[in-house]
């Protein structure tokens, strides 16, 4: 499809060349051509060590804040990054980025469901971190048999991180790592 695009363009252009009365017109056209090409080297994929890496094609999960007393949901601050994917890492150690925190009050749950990823993964991990210092776990639980979690927002839960850290696994070695974070203030 990219072809009979930029064989289609390659045409007008030198259409439009041939017609271009002045240099600077042939500039300006040039110039387009130029933009539709780097448009598509950007849809190329990544070549890495020459092979090629695949791209994470999946959902990002969704967390909801369910406002106490009235079954609200509402969007609720987040950060998910992917941390590596289609590549073997034996390192699956933790990574908490800054986050904004989002405003709880007690009472109130945090819904985050991954239903949607495809694939899904074959771990789940939540992880409880001081929020002043990510790099201290408070706990660490595995979800099993289930693609979402609510928790329940007391006052030990507020002013501390989350993440949910999602593993696909090929065997024993991880092939894909995204995380989810987010803060309770």
């Amino acid at each position: 499809m990219s072809k009979i695009v930029s064989s289609v363009l390659t045409l007008l252009s030198l259409t439009t060349l041939s017609a271009c009365s002045s240099l600077e017109e042939v500039a300006v056209v040039e110039e387009s051509q130029q933009e539709v090409n780097d448009m598509e080297s950007i849809e190329e994929p990544i070549i890495q060590n020459e092979e090629v890496v695949p791209v994470l094609h999946t959902e990002v999960p969704s967390v909801k804040r369910i406002n106490a007393g009235y079954d609200e949901q509402m969007e609720f601050d987040y950060m998910y990054e992917e941390v590596f994917w289609g590549v073997e890492e034996e390192d699956a150690t933790y990574h908490f980025p800054n986050v904004h925190s989002g405003i709880v009050n007690l009472g109130d749950s945090i819904l985050v469901d991954w239903s949607t990823m495809d694939p899904q993964p074959t771990e789940i991990s939540l992880v409880k971190a001081n929020a002043n210092d990510t790099s201290e776990i408070i706990s660490e639980t595995t979800i099993s048999d289930s693609r979402e979690i609510t928790i329940d927002v007391g006052e030990e839960e507020i002013g501390k991180q989350y993440a949910l850290q999602y593993l696909w696994k090929d065997g024993e070695f991880v092939t894909g790592k995204t995380i989810l974070s987010f803060e309770l203030r």
